[in-house]
């Protein structure tokens, strides 16, 4: 992940529709895997439905710190704060 080695830490997890997702302790930069629950300008699929995928990456994602650096499973990395101001499902 751009030439960064995390400590050994173990991760936590959050949950989130798609793919599970998982931030580093405190201490580490922040970052998120986050699946397939949002990508760079769009959203993953919506298992059970659009909305609840939405109300997902709103409550689980978003409420990250906008610094926070996204893994999705597909396309370019992106950050909360980019999302949050320019991804159309939201």
């Amino acid at each position: 992940m751009l030439g960064y080695a995390p400590p050994r830490r173990k991760p936590r997890f959050r949950a989130s529709n798609g793919a599970p997702s998982s931030t580093w302790p405190e201490d580490a930069p922040h970052a998120a895997i986050v699946g397939d629950a949002i990508f760079a300008g769009s959203i993953g699929r919506g298992h059970q439905s659009w909305e609840l995928a939405r109300q997902k990456v709103r409550e689980q994602i978003f409420s990250l710190p906008p610094d926070t650096l996204l893994c999705p499973g597909h396309g370019p990395l992106t950050t909360v704060a980019e999302e949050k101001a320019h991804n159309p499902y939201f």
